[in-house]
């Protein structure tokens, strides 16, 4: 008998998360294959979807409030919320409670939730320098939060970045395993010449150049201002191109300043007609398609899930080393490419522009990546072998 299972996640869509948009993916993928799958969130979803129990759990409004007097209130509030997500365990007869990240209140809460219900418990390290044990034991009132991860009867790591980080705590190493994110390859697949040229016209994407694409949030860590920069040298040397950063500029007060400060740069390079902002995009997959190369500089990370998006779509990436992150996904210079500093970057994008034999190599091996090690068939076994295995 399949095991029911409750995947937690403080946000999921339409709510911009990247942690969430893959547990949603996940709980749809188990829920397709006749497993009973509740869905617990704080995130308010009006469409419902087959065959998946969505429970949004309401959250007050002094939650996202600042200042001494919310903090006191979301603390007395602690023990109701732990009631409500423990009410929802304990109702829907949860066997194993999957919590994507482990380390929000709310995916803390449930850990203990769960615990009081005798459920099983799994936890996920999604970001290093933010839900990694060792950064969680040393944040505030980590004491209590590492005790609560640490309740855990499995901790995946979706990279061996975080992995090693778990393994220089004191958690049982037994606990531990390492299971990368998983991409929709039907989803995420490249195109043919005619619909990519209908993909750059509905988009407003010049179909005369070659589209370089970022595809995220427009945050520091992403390393966004260090693309620019780059681009700026390469327009001196390719003038047949556009950049196109797709992602959210208004999500937060870092986002709205960073967003303010790149574009300053843009005027500062007068590249306003060739860098492109999207703003926020429920359409990842078509800006894929459509493009010619995928860039990434990011500075942290705990998998990159947009790389394997790319790679699936049979888009050349061309990235910084994340070290344990990239070198993890990418053989470098044959299903992708990782480089150091920017006269790489530089070198190498116009290797793949003047290239057509090293382009398509690159483009080919990409997508055969990810049907050997990151479709969703060959990840979700591994999940589902790890929910056997600790029942």
């Amino acid at each position: 008998m399949k095991p029911k299972i409750c995947i937690v996640s403080p946000y999921i869509p339409p709510d911009f998360a990247g942690a969430g948009r893959r547990s949603y993916n996940q709980a749809c993928y188990l829920a397709e294959q006749g497993y009973e799958i509740t869905v617990l969130t704080t995130t308010k979803v009006n469409a419902k979807k087959k065959k998946l129990d969505i429970n949004t759990v309401n959250i007050p409004f002094f939650y996202k409030s600042k200042g001494f007097l919310s903090k006191i209130m979301r603390i007395i509030h602690l023990p109701v919320l732990l009631f409500n997500i423990y009410k929802i365990i304990k109702s829907k007869k949860i066997d194993i409670v999957h919590c994507i990240p482990s380390q929000p209140w709310f995916c803390l809460l449930s850990i203990l939730a769960a615990k009081l219900n005798k459920s099983k418990v799994v936890t996920e390290t999604t970001l290093y320098g933010s839900d990694d044990p060792i950064t969680i034991r040393n944040s505030r009132l980590g004491y209590i939060k590492y005790k609560l991860i640490n309740l855990s009867n499995k901790i995946i790591s979706i990279s061996p970045l975080l992995h090693e980080a778990c393994k220089k705590t004191t958690i049982d190493k037994s606990k531990l395993a390492i299971i990368g994110n998983s991409v929709d390859t039907i989803k995420f697949q490249k195109v043919d010449s005619e619909e990519k040229i209908n993909l750059n016209k509905k988009l407003g994407l010049s179909i005369n150049k070659k589209v370089l694409l970022y595809l995220g949030i427009i945050r520091p860590r992403k390393g966004i201002e260090q693309l620019i920069h780059m681009f700026n040298s390469l327009t001196k040397q390719e003038d047949n191109i556009c950049l196109v950063l797709a992602g959210p500029l208004k999500k937060d007060k870092e986002n709205i300043l960073y967003s303010k400060k790149l574009k300053q740069i843009i005027e500062g390079y007068n590249l306003e007609s060739k860098i492109i902002f999207t703003g926020e995009i429920n359409n990842a997959s078509e800006y894929l398609k459509a493009s010619d190369i995928f860039l990434f500089a990011s500075k942290r990370e705990g998998f990159g899930t947009v790389i394997i998006e790319a790679m699936s779509s049979s888009l050349p990436v061309v990235t910084y080393d994340i070290p344990k992150i990239t070198e993890y996904i990418i053989e470098n210079k044959k299903d992708g490419v990782i480089v150091e500093n920017e006269t790489e970057m530089i070198n190498y994008v116009k290797k793949l522009l003047r290239n057509p034999n090293f382009y398509n190599t690159v483009s080919s091996n990409a997508r055969q990546t990810i049907l050997n090690r990151f479709s969703e068939d060959v990840i979700m076994k591994q999940y589902i072998d790890t929910y056997n295995n600790i029942i």
